[in-house]
């Protein structure tokens, strides 16, 4: 048998033999279809609890209808008894608890666009703190005024509406505008 660099095997005539192969991204393997990674078969989207409750289901019918029912039909029973398990039972009981789950927080990330209230007169440099309120929780942080704003003279009260319109998330700061803002 004769291997080549393409991944198929022929055997000692000149037809190829009918091998399954795996194909790298982006790779023609002859007789195979190349594929960028995004059309995966939905089946193998099941969940692990999914495959649980399928077989716990499918477990439990298959006891329950033992010596009820001939083979055939009791292998039906069992596979429709775990469909009927995870999809009447386990889905809506996760889907209740779940529920429950809050939504994440952006933290600073989040605040760009949204303003914010000085709590102190920023300095000349125009440097102060900013209160900004991020889903219900409120945040302190150090402000920079935009430098254009900064060259034309204005001033930052206690007090004033300011417009975040960036985040340095590294130091944990964020620019500032006064005039975007009004």
């Amino acid at each position: 048998m004769a291997h080549d660099h393409t991944g198929v095997s022929e055997g000692a005539g000149s037809s190829p033999l009918h091998v399954r192969t795996v194909a790298a991204r982006g790779v023609k393997v002859a007789g195979a279809k190349a594929t960028d990674g995004r059309n995966f078969p939905s089946w193998l989207l099941i969940s692990p609890l999914d495959i649980f409750s399928l077989a716990l289901g499918a477990g439990s019918a298959g006891l329950l209808a033992a010596g009820r029912f001939a083979e055939p039909l009791l292998l039906m029973l069992a596979i429709l008894g775990g469909i009927v398990f995870n999809y009447a039972l386990i889905r809506p009981m996760m889907g209740f608890l779940l529920s429950f789950a809050s939504k994440p927080i952006d933290g600073l990330a989040g605040a760009l666009a949204t303003t914010g209230q000085a709590t102190m007169r920023f300095d000349a440099n125009g440097r102060g703190l900013l209160k900004l309120n991020l889903d219900g929780e409120i945040f302190q942080v150090l402000a920079h005024l935009d430098p254009a704003e900064v060259a034309q003279g204005v001033t930052v009260q206690s007090g004033d509406t300011l417009l975040v319109i960036d985040i340095d998330p590294v130091r944990n700061t964020c620019q500032v505008s006064k005039e975007m803002a009004s």
